[in-house]
């Protein structure tokens, strides 16, 4: 699954937002727990 970050608005784009956990999740398994 690929996200383009260029087509989401400024204020989705978060150092720490809920995206980042979920591209994460495909290749870290421990990115799902950390997120939460």
């Amino acid at each position: 699954m690929d996200v383009d970050l260029s087509d989401l608005p400024p204020n989705i784009i978060l150092p720490e937002g809920p995206i980042e956990p979920f591209i994460e999740r495909d290749e870290d398994p421990l990115a799902l727990p950390r997120a939460f």
